[in-house]
């Protein structure tokens, strides 16, 4: 297998073909896709970011050494795809920076202002300990709590048995618990 160490510096991409190409996305979709969500915890997000990797993956289509199989093709794609989340993640971070003083300029007319940077700074703070968690329990709880689905469609969701899926909203919560002297954790 070709890869970007061993090659040699004089060889030319093989790049991909259109028709190769989509049947690259046919194959691979639902790889990436399953990737980013176990990842964010958000359907939404991992379709938008799942496109975007493979729009990048098209415009980027010429790049491609090697042959086109699974190893080549996934170590490719993958490494698209941990360069589109690092840009985004990056972007909301810094965007993030100015949520508070932003929010309440976007919204002069809110009747307690106070209460909105409450609901803000609580928002941010559960964001942050959401992310104090492995991703895989994270999406379990961002499924369980965030967008109410049961134990069962949780954990099929996830693509795992519904113990596993209990497990993991579990251990999350008490690893949390644990992390921030919570008094149930007892």
């Amino acid at each position: 297998m070709n890869t970007r160490f061993d090659r040699d510096k004089s060889s030319t991409p093989r790049g991909i073909s259109n028709e190769e190409f989509s049947a690259v996305f046919s194959d691979w979709w639902g790889n990436v896709f399953a990737t980013i969500y176990s990842r964010t915890g958000n359907r939404e997000l991992a379709q938008d970011l799942a496109s975007v990797t493979f729009l990048n993956a098209f415009k980027g289509r010429h790049t491609f050494y090697g042959e086109l199989n699974d190893d080549t093709t996934g170590s490719w794609l993958h490494g698209i795809l941990r360069h589109t989340m690092a840009s985004h993640f990056r972007s909301l971070r810094q965007r993030h920076e100015s949520t508070l003083v932003d929010s309440l300029e976007a919204c002069p007319d809110i009747a307690d202002p106070e209460d909105h940077l409450n609901r803000v700074e609580l928002r941010q703070a559960t964001v942050d300990l959401l992310l104090q968690v492995k991703s895989s329990d994270r999406a379990a709880i961002f499924l369980r709590y965030f967008e109410g689905k049961t134990p069962d469609d949780t954990a099929k969701m996830l693509g795992v048995p519904s113990g596993t899926g209990r497990s993991r909203v579990s251990r999350a919560l008490t690893n949390l618990r644990v992390t921030n002297d919570d008094p149930r954790q007892d």
